[in-house]
């Protein structure tokens, strides 16, 4: 189910900024995009990312069915930063962004270009004892007959 995101503000939570890949949204988007920490993407201008969801009911009460509190880098990324500070009485800045659940393979290239390095390195190592583990599966299958 694809949501429409029509205004944007930064984190009205420090702690939100130390979390790499977060977005809030209206709670009541949760079930439809997959749940709370589920992986999304973001996507604006033809250029999409990927970020893992939390509710912001409590956190952020002011935040609507149409908006989302993204970092400033994400807007970079989608090309949606507002330079002409036209803010609502909430902080929210016009944007446009459609917000989709991610498929398994977008989650898995989500975690392969994560910016923090410790997903980043865990999840290549993975795919790699993976693929080995096969050849070498698919070995033992030969030395068998």
């Amino acid at each position: 189910m694809e949501i429409k995101i029509n205004k944007s503000r930064s984190f009205t939570v420090d702690h939100d900024y130390n979390s790499f890949c977060v977005v809030r949204v209206y709670g009541g988007h949760l079930k439809a995009l997959g749940g709370r920490h589920a992986w999304v993407k973001l996507t604006a201008n033809d250029k999409s990312i990927y970020r893992t969801i939390k509710a912001g009911r409590r956190i952020a009460p002011a935040l609507t069915k149409d908006a989302i509190e993204i970092d400033y880098d994400s807007m970079l990324e989608l090309e949606q930063v507002s330079y002409d500070n036209k803010k609502d009485e909430a902080d929210f800045y016009p944007c446009d962004i459609s917000v989709l659940p991610a498929t398994r393979w977008e989650q898995l290239k989500a975690l392969w270009q994560h910016p923090d390095q410790g997903y980043r390195v865990s999840m290549k190592i993975s795919l790699i004892g993976l693929f080995l583990g096969v050849i070498g599966f698919i070995t033992g299958l030969l030395s068998l007959g």
